[in-house]
């Protein structure tokens, strides 16, 4: 038989993992929250980018709201980071998530969401069981599958009826988000008009009213997209005469301000979903929303601005910055007047060419500008951040500044505040760090368990076993409720958890295996990563995850001495081989392979991982690979239980569509 002919363009594997572009951002938000401490008076909004977008304590005037939403969330990081947004048994939980999961291929269906927002719901309602939980809606998008999204809602209406959450219906009061630009620039977040929507929608269960004037009218100050969207909600906020209003780009727009300054005087006027956020021209456009969008606005007690690091990453001069950023502080004084205003250095980056030849050069000229006006003062927040030339890592990821990161901000910018502020001090925030992480890591591990499959079928846990895992699960549970815990006891009770977990998925119902006189065959393909099914080419071609099955498709598994197994084709009788070099195909083989495979749980109910060593199976996701089976792990271990393409599904032919014979 011919090899059928497969062309690559390039041998390096894209597209592995469930990593998106925006990580890091996603990565430094939980970040942050783990500083921020919680109680019982507090109402906590989680979600994606459209919960994170709004200040939704100041549409209520109420200091208690805190917002724990993260621009690019799915379902698997709230799971992840519960443990963040509920410790401190806050008095209600109001949660929108599952679009960005409808957007991401192998988790774009309603079933996944379901099943974490169960798995949330369930986790709250053991924690914290006097916590009112919320289950909101996705909003409608035009950006995704329209059946998808109302299976979707359909299914938390579901789950909130069986697990006693109270669902809130926003689809049809903004349902022109997924059609026409009334509320929306993008058929997918929301402007100012669709908050005020949504905050109308929810007050009853807020207990207060929205603050939002019910004439306001969007203004974005000519600026598009999400951006845009972002500063219209500026122009429905109000500014009182005794606020502090911070003003800048994604460093301002991601922190929790009030809530590290403890102080409603204190709001957040801050624009940017990705390093580095809006340049210096645009925040000087929104000046004018944030300043005088409402008619009866008065001028702020202090402005503190910060802003340039996108015009700095860009190759202007800095004489031309410096211009920039003069015509900025000209337009805020032209409407605040007397209003003291703050100009903060830009923050070190972890590249020390470039904070030596841009970013100190554009701090000097900040302070230049404040030595040049009255009531202007410039703060440096560059050097007690850096670490030699570069950024202290103790307080960023990457570009981005983490939790302690902004304590350590917040910390200087309350020196300039006067009174009525209360920074987290940095003993504060060290214990909560270390308590919160070990809470996370424990939550998540003990979240694994609601979706995992019992019963005898291949991928399935044997009863027995999941018994003594959900005894052991309900356990961790209730030393959760008890925040007493010291970090120590949680990574104790976490670890001995584990390891329970883990001689329970070692039970795992395995396929049976063939021999003489008795053949079981099988599909393997990847359900998380578009249901490709592993195909053989040809003895001696490289193996494919086909769309639709075919007769070379079908495979069984059969024992060797050492306790592995051959897996042989079902079609032409070749063997899948792992000798295949990190990162490039496998291929079939017409003898016997000097190794074989083994077949051990992934981190995804009722599938597997194949290795041979450090030779592991992953369907690649590139289409320049013409979705070929690679050998890839994270750190070539051959033990990758995470990756999307490194889970595979076994069926047996029987139970699954049929299979059409090709021609020969």
């Amino acid at each position: 038989m011919k090899c059928r002919r497969i062309i690559f363009l390039a041998f390096t594997l894209f597209g592995l993992g469930t990593a998106l572009a925006d990580a890091p951002f996603r990565n430094h938000r939980y970040d942050a929250f783990k500083v921020l401490k919680l109680n019982s008076d507090n109402i906590v909004f989680i979600g994606n980018s459209i919960t994170n977008m709004h200040e939704w304590w100041e549409a209520f005037g109420d200091t208690r709201i805190v917002n724990r939403g993260v621009s690019g969330a799915v379902s698997d990081e709230v799971v992840a980071n519960l443990e963040s947004m509920i410790t401190g048994k806050p008095g209600k939980v109001f949660l929108m998530i599952g679009t960005n999961d409808l957007g991401t291929a192998g988790i774009n269906n309603a079933a996944h969401v379901a099943a974490n927002t169960r798995i949330i719901v369930k986790r709250i309602r053991k924690e914290s069981p006097s916590t009112q939980i919320y289950v909101q809606s996705i909003l409608p998008s035009a950006r995704r599958d329209l059946e998808q999204q109302i299976q979707t809602n359909d299914s938390l209406r579901a789950i909130c009826k069986a697990e006693g959450a109270t669902y809130i219906d926003l689809w049809d009061a903004l349902y022109s988000v997924s059609q026409n630009n009334e509320h929306s620039l993008d058929y997918l977040h929301l402007c100012a008009s669709g908050y005020h929507i949504w905050c109308k929608a929810i007050a009853e269960h807020i207990g207060t009213d929205c603050t939002y004037p019910e004439n306001g009218v969007n203004q974005t100050g000519g600026i598009g997209g999400s951006n845009g969207m972002r500063t219209s909600t500026f122009g429905f906020a109000p500014v009182r005469a005794d606020d502090i209003l911070l003003i800048g780009d994604e460093m301002v727009s991601s922190g929790e301000w009030h809530e590290l300054l403890g102080s409603g005087r204190v709001k957040n006027r801050g624009t940017g979903w990705g390093w580095p956020g809006l340049g210096i021209a645009d925040v000087t456009k929104q000046i004018p929303v944030i300043l005088k969008g409402r008619p009866d606005n008065v001028a702020p007690e202090r402005i503190f601005l910060y802003v340039g690091t996108a015009d700095v990453n860009g190759t202007a001069d800095i004489a031309t910055l410096k211009e920039r950023y003069e015509a900025l502080v000209r337009k805020v004084k032209e409407l605040a007047p007397h209003t003291p205003v703050f100009i903060q250095a830009l923050l070190p980056m972890n590249d020390a060419t470039k904070n030596a030849t841009r970013v100190e050069p554009f701090n000097n000229a900040l302070k230049a500008i404040a030595d040049a006006n009255t009531e202007v003062t410039y703060v440096d927040i560059y050097t007690p951040l850096l670490n030699g030339n570069v950024a202290n890592t103790a307080y960023f990821i990457g570009n981005y500044l983490d939790g302690k990161g902004y304590v350590e901000v917040a910390r200087i910018l309350a020196g300039y505040m006067g009174g009525g502020v209360k920074a987290v001090t940095r003993e504060e925030a060290d214990e909560r760090y270390d308590l919160l992480t070990a809470r996370n890591n424990f939550g998540a591990n003990l979240g694994t368990v609601i979706n995992m499959q019992t019963g005898h079928g291949i991928g399935q846990i044997p009863a027995g076993s999941m018994r003594r895992l959900f005894k052991a699960c309900e356990k961790g549970y209730a030393l959760l409720a008890d925040e007493t815990l010291t970090v120590k006891e949680l990574n104790r009770a976490g670890a001995a958890f584990s390891k329970q977990k883990l001689s329970v998925l070692e039970n795992i119902n395995r396929p049976r295996m063939s021999e003489a006189g008795k053949e079981y065959w099988y599909k393997l393909y990847t359900p998380n990563r578009n249901n490709r099914y592993m195909t053989s080419n040809g003895a001696g071609c490289g193996v494919t995850g086909n769309e639709i099955p075919g007769y070379a498709s079908i495979w069984k598994f059969q024992s060797r001495p050492d306790g592995t197994c051959d897996i042989i084709n079902r079609a032409d009788g070749s063997y899948l081989n792992p000798a295949a070099v990190y990162n490039t195909q496998v291929k079939t083989s017409s003898e016997t392979p000097q190794r074989g495979w083994t077949l051990s749980y992934a981190n995804a109910p009722g599938t597997f991982i194949i290795s041979s060593g450090n030779v592991q199976l992953n369907q690649t996701a590139a289409a320049s690979h013409n979705n070929a089976v690679f050998n890839w792990s994270t750190g070539q271990t051959g033990a990758d239980r995470d990756d999307i393409g490194c889970q595979y599904t076994i069926a047996d032919v029987s139970d699954t569509v049929t299979i059409h014979k090709r021609n020969q």
